[in-house]
Formats: structure tokens, C-alpha cells, sequence
């Protein structure tokens, strides 16, 4: 900015020649010094300024009947250092417009400013920027300007008074996004006032208007100027306490739209903060804070990213500001979005801190795995909506982390990897601890499987309808072949020999195996089911071969009769011992039926029927406890059933 040394002192001066001016308010607008007054005008308008000579005349009536009066006056609305604002009544169209004339008619200044205002908000027809309607002379040839009347409050009585009731006309429960958005309103008149190469210069709180429906208006474009035009050096203009420092030098032309993006900047702070962010008890002492123009600080109130918005809006080097209000105005789109996701993620933040709590308390694991859940889902929506955020990124890996080491903890590996899965890098101590994890539970695993094919081969439920349905088709079919044969034998009808022993072993052996073929799937399902097929095969296979040795030994027919009686009974006493006990019930059957079978002759076939029969009987019906084999352990009950076979 030139020789800034030279130029403080300089403001300096001005300062203590404008104090007198002041009246102690340093919040209030100062215009151009009447020496500049001609060449600000002709700098502000686009054609050299208005002819006050060429002005339209522009009459009031006083509320009596007037012919060709349009403007009824109607009362103050308000009143300012150098203007003042009246109500008027516009007959022709039924509405209410504002008459804004200067106080004091001698003022130049005044004059000059009030003639300016109207031609650049005249120039600028924007929703955001008061419309003017006319600009004209009154009987004393003084300039009026004639604007919309507008009704709301101003912006700065929205901060003075937390209170106030246009707060509930505009229904704004979250006031930090409201004060952002009505910044942001504002950047869209401005961006529009510096596409036709105007700066405001005086943006504060005071020249914003909120309308009871939300309306958001520009005021007071008296000071306004052409973007880089140089001015006098005493033509400094704006409010003091608001000013980017170069305003403090109009003669450099250095005044453009980061000007009025400081200005932004700083309205919004004093939303923010309740206070402009310039301080002095002088004009002078604000001079030269606002020459200064120190970062401002902030509380925990105002969130990180809309402070760093602002420390920038309003740095001193013009060159480090954003480049125009579009930017400015990006970046407060950017902070409104991005809030959102800042609030998510600190909802996740806290989840996640609560997680870790319960993981240390050794809560129930549903309510970890709730709180990861609700975190998780909080910061990555957070993360979808601002991808940059800060911490959300090492808040979801410290979640990650955290929720790996339990489900460690709770050998939970698989979960543990998929968690392992969505970090990247993973934590090399996790990866390790996990892989252990996996092995050691690779090895229960096998081991439970190895228990599990033991239980299943020793669970006599394992292909017991199978079998019950083989001996009841044996029973039905073999019991009355054999009570048949027996009687007959006894009548003298058929005789028994050898080799008809012999041959009637092959029936029985036919319907065996056609029985196992058609039944395998569960009589060879498991272990023991196959070692009771086995013993039946075994059992009949023996009997055929002593039948057959006894056909060529030429042996006596009650000996092989009585003999396989006790091949029953040997091998129903070995079943007994690693199948059930009834067998050994079955092999006293036996015996006794081998026994007699001597004894009494013809009627051998009889005593074979009868324990045969019972035999089948105890099978299917057989007492509970004797389902279990001799050999099983007492404690053990993994191998009996109620519906065994």
C-alpha cells in the first residue's frame, strides 16, 4: 500500500480533524470530505452524476385534498446524521413509499451523497437492494429520492436485542445459520453491484434490513464508489469501527470488492460476537486498529471453520482475502453444509467415546455394538457430505481400531477381520493379533468338528427309523415263515434236513440285503449304524457257513439247529457290550432257546420263533435303560435316545 508509514500519519491527521465530527459515536457513517465531493460523484455515477438543475419536480400534499399531488406525507420513519426518511402515501397506486431528503439543505456533502445513493440504487435492481423509484427536487429545489418503503428491523437491532420481537416474525431457531445466511444474501446484491463496477463501502449490521418475512435488504449506497478508482486522500468514507484498512487510504485506489468482502466479514463477526471487530476510544485509536486489522479471536462458540472463513475474509493483505464475494460467498455455502456434517460427526465422536467407556466396563456386547453402529453411520454420512472433514476420518479408524481389539477380546475373528478389512493401513499389532486369533480358532473348530462326527457316529438316532422299519418287515415277514414252518414240522407235513436249513438261509439273507440296499442312506449314516448293519451281516453270514459246513459234515440236524441258536447268542453278547445291554437280554433268549432245542425235537423251530420274536420286541420296545452299551461311560448320555431303535 505505498508508503504506509506516511499514509498512517496522514489518516491520523484526518482522524482529529473528523473527531470533532463524531459526536462520539464511532459506529455511524462518514462521507466524502466536501473537497472531494465533485470528483467522488463523478467517480460513483456512470455518466458524471445528475444535474440537480434537470431534476424532476417532485411535490408533497399535506393529507387535504390536493389536485395533482400523488405524495401524501404521512410521518418520520426515521432520521440519520445527514438524512432524513419519511412515510408518504402514493395515491395513484395505493401504496406506501419512502422519501428519503437530507437534513440540512446547506450540506454539500449531504447533498452530494443523497444524489449518488439514488442514482447507483437506482442502477442496481436487485431483490436484495431497495428499489428506487423516482429521484426529483422538492419546492426548495432540494433532492428526493423515492424509494420503496420497507418494514422489518434493522440487523443491528436483531444483535442489540437478543430479545427483540422481530425474532419471533422470522422464526429463526438456530441464529449463527441465520446471521450466515443474511451475510450470504448479502454477497448475492454486492456480487451484483460489482459486476457494474460498484463498491458498497459501508456494509455494517445498521445497513441491512430484515423484512417480517425474511426479506434481506441493502441500504445506504450514499458512499458507494467506481471499483479502483483513487480518491483525495481526506475522501475516506464507510464506518470506522468496520473499515478494511485500505479504506483508510482512498488516494492509492486500492478500495474494490475485497473492500466490501471485508465488510461482509466483519458484519458477520459482530453478529457473532455482539461487537464490531475495530476498537478504539478515538476516531484516531480506531484508525488505527483498523490500519492494523489483527486476526480477531474466537470463542468455542464460533465453530473452527467459520472462523477461519472470516480471519481470512478480513486479513490485512487484501491479496490473501478471497478473491470477490463469489468466493466469500462459496465459503459460507460451504461452512452451512459442512456444519451439518460437523454436528454428525461430533455425534459420532461421542458415540465412539461412549463405545470405548463400555469396552472398559466390560458392558454387554449389544450395547457396543449399538454405539459403534450409531457412530459409524453418524461420521460416515458426515464424511459424505464434507469428504475433507477434519477428524472424521481418524474418528472412524479410532472406532475401527477400538471394535477390533474387542471382538478380539470376545474371539469373535471373523468379525474381527472384517473390521481389520475396512482400515487401510491396518494396524500391523491388530493384524497380527487377529491371525493368531484365527488359528486358535481354526484349531477349537477342528476340534469341535472331530467331537461332533464322534457324537454323531454314536447317536443311535442316526438312521433309527430306518431300522425300525427293517426289523418290523422282517418281523412281519419272517415270524409266520418260521411259526409256520414249525408246525408243519411238528405235523409230519414237511421234514426237516440239512440241507433244507441250508437253503432256507438264503430268503432270510435276500430280504437283508435288499433291506440295507434300499435303506443305506441311514443305515450306513453313521458309525454305529453301520456297526449294527455289520453285526447282522456278520450274524447271518455265520450262520450260512455253519449251515453249509454242517450240509457237508453231514452233521446232526439239532446240533446245527441248536449251534446257531448260540451264534445268536455270542454275537448279541459282544453287541451288548459296545451297542446296547438288551443284547445281552437277546443272548439269554438265545441260549435258552439253543438249550432246549435238544429237548424237545420236532418242535425245534418253535423255541428259535419265540426268542426271535422277543428279540424283536426289546429292539423296538425295549426298556430306556437298557438302550445303552455295557462299556459306556455312566456320566455320558450322548448316546441315548429315547427313540433308538
Amino acid at each position: 500500500m505505498g508508503d504506509r508509514a506516511s499514509n498512517r500519519d496522514a489518516a491520523a491527521a484526518l482522524a482529529r480533524t473528523l473527531q470533532a465530527t463524531a459526536d462520539g459515536d464511532l459506529t455511524r457513517t462518514f462521507g466524502q470530505h466536501a473537497a472531494t465531493l465533485d470528483a467522488s460523484i463523478g467517480d460513483a455515477a456512470s455518466d458524471g452524476g445528475p444535474n440537480r438543475t434537470l431534476l424532476p419536480r417532485i411535490t408533497f400534499g399535506d393529507g387535504a385534498e390536493t389536485r395533482g399531488v400523488d405524495l401524501e406525507l404521512a410521518g418520520v420513519l426515521g432520521e440519520g446524521g445527514m438524512g432524513v426518511v419519511s412515510l408518504a402515501r402514493q395515491r395513484s397506486l395505493r401504496r406506501d413509499v419512502a422519501i428519503k431528503r437530507v437534513r440540512d439543505p446547506a450540506n454539500a456533502r449531504a447533498v452530494g451523497a443523497l444524489m449518488v445513493e439514488a442514482q447507483v440504487t437506482g442502477s442496481l435492481e436487485h431483490p436484495n437492494i431497495v428499489p428506487v423509484h423516482a429521484l426529483g427536487t422538492d419546492a426548495r429545489g432540494q433532492p428526493v429520492m423515492v424509494m420503496k418503503r420497507l418494514e422489518g428491523v434493522t440487523l443491528q437491532a436483531l444483535i442489540d436485542d437478543p430479545e427483540h420481537p422481530g425474532w419471533a416474525e422470522i422464526e429463526a431457531p438456530d441464529r449463527l445459520a441465520f446471521f450466515v445466511g443474511v451475510v450470504r444474501r448479502l454477497c448475492d446484491a454486492l456480487a451484483f453491484a460489482h459486476a457494474r463496477g460498484f463498491v458498497h463501502r459501508d456494509v455494517k449490521p445498521d445497513n441491512v434490513m430484515i423484512g417480517r418475512y425474511g426479506e434481506v435488504t441493502l441500504l445506504d449506497w450514499g458512499v458507494a464508489i467506481r471499483e479502483g478508482i483513487p480518491l483525495a486522500p481526506d475522501a475516506i468514507a464507510g464506518t470506522p469501527v468496520y473499515m478494511a484498512p485500505e479504506m483508510l487510504y482512498p488516494h492509492l485506489g486500492e478500495i474494490d470488492a475485497r473492500s466490501d468482502v471485508f465488510l461482509l466479514a466483519a458484519t458477520l463477526h459482530h453478529c457473532l460476537t455482539g461487537t464490531p471487530p475495530h476498537h478504539g476510544a478515538t476516531l484516531g485509536e480506531v484508525f488505527l486498529a483498523a490500519d492494523e486489522a489483527r486476526p480477531p479471536a474466537y470463542g468455542a462458540e464460533t465453530p473452527v471453520e467459520l472462523a477461519s472463513v472470516l480471519r481470512r475474509a478480513m486479513d490485512r493483505q487484501r491479496e490473501k482475502r478471497p478473491a470477490d464475494v463469489r468466493e466469500f460467498a462459496r465459503a459460507l455455502d460451504g461452512f452451512l453444509r459442512h456444519r451439518d456434517a460437523a454436528a454428525l460427526a461430533r455425534v459420532g465422536a461421542s458415540r465412539i467415546e461412549s463405545m470405548c467407556e463400555a469396552i472398559e466396563r466390560m458392558r454387554p456386547p449389544v450395547e457396543i455394538h449399538g454405539l459403534f453402529l450409531e457412530a459409524r453411520f453418524a461420521l460416515e454420512q458426515a464424511l459424505h457430505t464434507w469428504p475433507e472433514h477434519p477428524s472424521a476420518r481418524s474418528e472412524i479408524r479410532r472406532g475401527l481400531e477400538a471394535m477390533c481389539s474387542f471382538e478380539i477380546a470376545q474371539g469373535n475373528a471373523g468379525a474381527a477381520r472384517a473390521l481389520l478389512a475396512a482400515m487401510d493401513p491396518p494396524p500391523a499389532t491388530l493384524v497380527e493379533r487377529v491371525t493368531v486369533l484365527e488359528r486358535e480358532v481354526a484349531a477349537r473348530q477342528a476340534d469341535r468338528d472331530r467331537l461332533r462326527r464322534i457324537v454323531h457316529d454314536q447317536d443311535e438316532r442316526v438312521g433309527a427309523r430306518e431300522r425300525r422299519l427293517g426289523i418290523r418287515v422282517m418281523a412281519i415277514a419272517g415270524a409266520p415263515i418260521i411259526v409256520l414252518m414249525g408246525v408243519l414240522i411238528a405235523l409230519g407235513t414237511v421234514r426237516v434236513t440239512t440241507q433244507l436249513l441250508a437253503v432256507m438261509t438264503v430268503p432270510p439273507v435276500a430280504v437283508l440285503g435288499a433291506l440295507m440296499y434300499r435303506f443305506r442312506s441311514g443305515l450306513l449314516a453313521n458309525r454305529i449304524s453301520r456297526q449294527m448293519a455289520f453285526t447282522v451281516m456278520v450274524l447271518i453270514t455265520l450262520i450260512a457257513l455253519r449251515r453249509v459246513l454242517g450240509v457237508l459234515r453231514s452233521a446232526p440236524l439239532l446240533e446245527i439247529a441248536s449251534g446257531d441258536c448260540f451264534v445268536v447268542a455270542g454275537v448279541a453278547a459282544i453287541s451288548a457290550l459296545t451297542l446296547r445291554r438288551l443284547f445281552l437280554v437277546v443272548a439269554l433268549l438265545f441260549i435258552a432257546a439253543g438249550t432246549i432245542i435238544p429237548l424237545i425235537r420236532d418242535w425245534i423251530f418253535l423255541p428259535v420263533a419265540a426268542a426271535g420274536l422277543l428279540s424283536m420286541v426289546l429292539v423296538l420296545r425295549g426298556p430306556r435303560s437298557l438302550q445303552r452299551p455295557l462299556l459306556a461311560y455312566d456320566g455320558d448320555d450322548s448316546t441315548t435316545s429315547a427313540s433308538a431303535s
